[in-house]
């Protein structure tokens, strides 16, 4: 199959996957964010280059702060349909409180639906320079809309 035939085809099955996560939230549904954290983990294997990107929730029941983690590339993976400041701030808060900077020094926000044009808080300002001081480099990524 042609390169830009499979792209569109990729592209029109995340924008219905987008909807109906829309919709699911709307009527008070939100099983279909946690079945997103391994529905979304080959293709996030092969975006962020983690092959061994994986589920921490099924290792560890509600693992604190984070979804999916690859422990050699050192990425940590948060999905989520919460846009908000409030989400952003309250998963850095628990990244540095359960010392998770010692294991995964990239952090990814792999936000459902639409993100917010702009992140400018404080807190979530203050906390990257903490965990940065603890561990010299840190990357945080907010992905764009599906």
């Amino acid at each position: 199959m042609e390169n830009s035939i499979l792209i569109t085809k990729i592209n029109n099955y995340l924008a219905r996957y987008r909807l109906f996560v829309e919709q699911e939230n709307r009527a008070n549904r939100y099983n279909i964010n946690i079945r997103a954290e391994s529905f979304f983990i080959p293709l996030l294997k092969i975006l962020f280059d983690c092959p061994d990107l994986e589920n921490l929730n099924i290792q560890d029941k509600n693992f604190p702060g984070l979804d999916l983690g690859d422990h050699k590339r050192k990425v940590a993976v948060q999905i989520t349909s919460d846009k908000s400041s409030k989400k952003i701030e309250k998963t850095l808060q628990t990244f540095y409180v359960y010392k998770l900077y010692k294991e995964y020094d990239r952090l990814i926000f792999f936000i459902l639906l639409d993100k917010q044009k702009t992140y400018s808080s404080k807190k979530i300002t203050n906390l990257i320079k903490t965990i940065r001081k603890k561990i010299g480099l840190f990357s945080l990524m907010l992905t764009r809309k599906l």
